[in-house]
């Protein structure tokens, strides 16, 4: 048999108390630290196949869910605002064409039309060789797009609208 030392002497070694908030302290930050993870993971998953088509679908994986949902309503955001901007152009160009259809004029607006980016040199060639015969079929021409490019124009502006106040007032209060 074995003779314990701490006995005779009648000594204990300093024993040190346990610190429960500690212990529950780092046992929430493992908890949080494992959730992040996981929000991460899901965040990961989510993006691989794709962006979704709701966005606030990405909301549920925490902080960087929701700085890519307000990524995804900016990026939106600006392509509206660059399509109204190019429907808007396009317009302009085909109300001068309206004014004076002449085949001169319709071919330098499509010339421009290509230089700006709004049509491929093909679209250019179909659409001259489709409607540059007659001034009446360039002006039906030009009448058609000055009423879609408002058209157009008029709607893109509402959408553009909606996702202004989208990112303007966050997700709501289900969504978060």
């Amino acid at each position: 048999m074995a003779i314990d030392a701490r006995i005779p002497l009648g000594v204990q070694p300093v024993q040190q108390q346990q610190n429960m908030l500690g212990q529950y302290a780092q046992m929430m930050g493992i908890r949080a630290a494992q959730q992040e993870m996981q929000s991460n993971e899901g965040l990961r998953g989510e993006l691989s196949k794709g962006m979704p088509d709701d966005p606030s679908r990405l909301l549920q994986y925490g902080p960087k869910g929701r700085a890519v949902y307000e990524s995804v309503l900016k990026g939106r955001k600006e392509q509206l605002e660059s399509n109204q901007k190019r429907i808007d152009m396009m317009g302009g160009l085909a109300g001068f064409v309206r004014e004076r259809p002449t085949i001169e004029n319709f071919q330098s607006t499509l010339d421009q039309a290509v230089r700006y980016g709004l049509m491929t040199p093909t679209q250019r060639q179909e659409t001259l060789a489709k409607y540059g015969g007659s001034s009446e079929s360039i002006r039906s021409y030009a009448d058609q797009t000055f009423q879609s490019a408002l058209t157009a124009k008029d709607r893109t502006a509402n959408e553009t609208r909606l996702e202004s106040s989208r990112i303007s007032s966050g997700p709501g209060y289900q969504q978060a």
